[in-house]
């Protein structure tokens, strides 16, 4: 996309103020890591983050700045219908003032995966970051975490010898088709918990009802806007088609099947705990919570009761036991529902 750049200002403070209830600005401490404590007008941390509680997106970023003990105020966007939160106008403009929307072409099309080196930008979801200092608004969750680990100096997530085997390691993690997982059933037997199976039987109809609503209120009013939205409506109409057709849904388990083969030869090749070693990465992050995601939706026979494969079970404890998973995602309020597949990690509660 190409055009003029807002006031980042002007569009951060208008953001903050229309976009989410105080009562969901939270301030988030390494001694209070759960969005429990109200963000006040004392409480003025460098970062801000837009997020909600279940994207996968959002729990990678929460899980960076878990692990490096990030002050931040925590926006808790409510992204399931009828709210919606995320196709607010307001929002919209803050992510379309980032540096990546005036780079990288609307998503229209539909692939299964989030990866905006893949599909494109897509204006209308989380997580958002807000640099108050420089100031700078950061839309995507790579971007994200590589900003956070780049901008604070010593990074341990990041480590400059390996840090090319890292990114390697983020680009495959970007592939994984996550969105059509959570979306669509397999057809070989869906085991996604019954709560989602429900909800997600007519989500593409309700969020395109939505954006219309949304869309309304400001058409015509800026070419930026509508094209953001009119894209996003391309997008959730191919989704509907995608997860709708059992082919591709085939198609898309096999392709997770072999990207999980994949990651089990390199923890074979790794010397140590991790993914690339004995030093925790920015590439465990990203491995950690999308393994998560796969076995919360039923997916863990992936690599569950293969004797081959039993070491990636070892790794996925190993990271679903760690503060930064526990707080940033495991026990986040509001993300993750009842699944039997992982409920010894769930709160006792839900």
């Amino acid at each position: 996309m190409s055009a003029s750049k807002p006031d980042l200002s002007v569009v951060i403070r208008q953001a903050r103020e229309s976009v989410v209830p105080a009562e969901r600005r939270t301030y988030i401490t390494a001694e209070n890591p759960l969005p429990t404590q109200p963000a006040t007008s004392d409480d003025q941390p460098r970062f801000e983050l837009y997020n909600a509680g279940m994207s996968i997106c959002s729990n990678k970023v929460r899980m960076t700045m878990a692990q490096k003990r990030l002050l931040c105020i925590s926006h808790e966007v409510d992204i399931k219908y009828p709210a919606q939160e995320n196709y607010n106008p307001a929002y919209v403009r803050l992510r379309l003032a980032s540096d990546i929307a005036q780079t990288t072409h609307l998503a229209t099309g539909y692939s299964g995966g989030s990866g905006v080196q893949e599909v494109g930008f897509d204006a209308l979801v989380v997580p958002t970051l807000v640099d108050v200092e420089k100031p700078a608004i950061i839309a995507d969750s790579r971007l994200i975490c590589l900003y956070l680990c780049e901008q604070l100096e010593g990074d341990e997530l990041l480590p400059t010898d390996i840090k090319e085997p890292i990114l390697a390691q983020l680009d495959t993690v970007d592939l994984f088709p996550h969105v059509a997982l959570l979306y669509g059933a397999n057809p070989g037997g869906d085991r996604r918990p019954a709560l989602l199976r429900q909800a997600m039987s007519s989500v593409h109809d309700l969020k395109i009802a939505a954006l219309n609503a949304a869309w309304d209120k400001v058409r015509g009013e800026d070419p930026q806007l509508d094209a953001a939205y009119e894209a996003k409506i391309a997008r959730e109409k191919a989704g509907e088609t995608f997860v709708g057709t059992p082919e591709r849904m085939r198609a898309t388990i096999a392709e997770t099947e072999r990207l999980i083969a994949e990651f089990g030869t390199t923890l074979t090749a790794s010397s140590g705990a991790w993914c690339l070693g004995d030093r925790f990465t920015l590439a465990d992050i990203f491995w950690i919570v999308s393994l998560f995601r796969l076995e919360f939706l039923g997916y863990g026979w992936l690599w569950q009761n293969k004797p081959e494969l039993a070491h990636i079970s070892r790794y996925a404890e190993a990271g679903y036991a760690l503060d930064s998973m526990k707080y940033a995602v495991r026990h986040w309020p509001g993300g993750y529902p009842p699944s039997e597949w992982v409920a010894e990690w769930l709160p006792a509660s839900t």
